[in-house]
């Protein structure tokens, strides 16, 4: 019986990543009636979603089991219609919504207001963490840019872009391989250009980086490149050696999320306008070489993406009129390999019964020591400990179920995970 269900199990496992007779997209059950605006997964593998308050049903939503039940988590918003998520890396959420910016200790369960002072922004549409303890938070007016440099404690206005005659707001702001933190803005009410801005001293000061059309959405490409999503007119990427935007992508698409992961793969969730045939998603497989539509599963009349995310064990999640997850891992490393892949992570025997031993190398000396995080097929994380490099940390599994689990291990400057089988 058990060899029987060894062969199956391995099957399994070997066609994981064959996906032609699967749609590529598979939708996730919501509540009905939701006006979705961003999508978060935290480090616990709960997904976050946050919802304008159409129909009396605005705030944020929780769910625990993969996406099978929701949990409204409205405790302390003062406005519920919330429209960006984000997560530092020990555990706060963040939440911005109109005019206000909330942060929650408890994964939601309650809600605290950041700044009460933050009603000049119209909107916070965009909330960013990285280098560790910084997070920013984007909207318009006097807090154009509002910045948190110790994990959201304190915070201060960094950007104000008010003018007596027309409207700017930020639309994304995307931390860089570089080092720079860069921002883009569009402009209402006026025929002006948007902006690109940058931050050279990690977000506190910033200055006009280029100019830009209506620009929706930053990224980088797996080469550090800066991307640049345009409404109506696809594709940009920066060429730090000539200082020129390149446009790479002129088809008229509407790119509002980028979303780059390892193996060159770039994800572009564009926006319905001008032309329904231009929305949906738009998928990369040579780090921006091309770029082909992959709309496989979504429901006819729905192509209209907004935001993009990865969860803890390499799934693509994307807004698109519902919440949609890919069928299958996509990728093999973590998104924050992209600026480190300096470690090589191995477990044997794979498929093991019982108990694997984990062991990783790295081809730097590395100071800082690692997570061990093994997720279930469903990404909820169901282990964690500290693992050292070259040191054989052996994890016994014996009172799990059988089938496919995740193994990551990660420290502020590099992650690799892996995909095991227990039968």
């Amino acid at each position: 019986m058990k060899l029987a269900l060894l062969v199956f199990l391995t099957l399994l496992l070997c066609t994981a990543t064959i996906t032609d007779a699967q749609d590529y997209w598979q939708r996730i059950n919501t509540p009905d009636s939701l006006t979705l605006t961003d999508v978060m997964v935290d480090n616990e593998g709960s997904i976050f979603l946050s919802c304008w308050n159409n129909f009396n049903k605005g705030g944020v939503y929780r769910s625990d089991d993969d996406g099978i039940s929701w949990t409204l988590k409205n405790n302390g918003l003062l406005y519920t219609s919330i429209l960006s998520l984000a997560n530092d890396n020990k555990g706060t959420i963040y939440a911005g919504g109109q005019g206000r910016l909330y942060k929650s200790y408890n994964r939601g369960e309650s809600w605290i207001i950041v700044s009460p002072e933050t009603g000049y922004a119209d909107n916070i549409n965009t909330i960013r963490c990285g280098y560790d303890s910084i997070i920013l938070a984007g909207g318009g007016l006097q807090d154009a840019i509002l910045r948190s440099g110790d994990y959201g404690m304190t915070w201060e206005r960094v950007l104000d872009i008010s003018h007596p005659y027309w409207f700017e707001s930020i639309t994304d702001i995307q931390f860089g391989p570089n080092g720079v933190i860069y921002a883009c803005s569009r402009i209402i009410l006026s025929n002006d250009p948007g902006m690109v801005y940058a931050s050279y001293d990690q977000g506190r000061t910033w200055q006009v980086f280029s100019e830009a059309g209506y620009p929706m959405a930053l990224g980088f490409d797996n080469q550090g490149r800066l991307l640049r999503g345009e409404f109506g007119l696809g594709l940009y990427r920066y060429d730090f050696t000539t200082s020129i935007w390149e446009h790479i992508l002129s088809n008229g698409s509407s790119p509002r999320s980028i979303l780059t992961v390892p193996d060159g793969k770039i994800f572009l969730g564009c926006y319905y306008w001008p032309s329904y045939l231009l929305g949906g998603v738009m998928l990369s497989d040579d780090d921006g070489g091309s770029y082909q539509y992959n709309n496989s599963g979504f429901i006819s009349g729905e192509n209209n993406a907004s935001e993009l995310v990865a969860d803890n064990v390499g799934r693509i999640l994307v807004l698109n009129g519902w919440l949609y997850r890919s069928f299958d891992t996509i990728f093999t490393h973590s998104v924050q390999a992209i600026e480190s892949q300096c470690i090589s992570l191995k477990a044997f025997p794979n498929p093991f019964y019982g108990s694997i031993n984990i062991y990783i190398q790295s081809v730097i000396e590395v100071p800082v020591p690692f997570t061990l995080q093994i997720y279930n097929s469903t990404g909820k994380l169901i282990f964690c400990s500290e693992i050292k490099i070259e040191e054989v940390y052996k994890w016994d599994g014996s009172n799990l179920p059988s089938g496919i689990y995740f193994i990551k291990v990660s420290n502020p400057n590099s992650t690799s995970t892996l995909k095991v089988l227990h039968y």
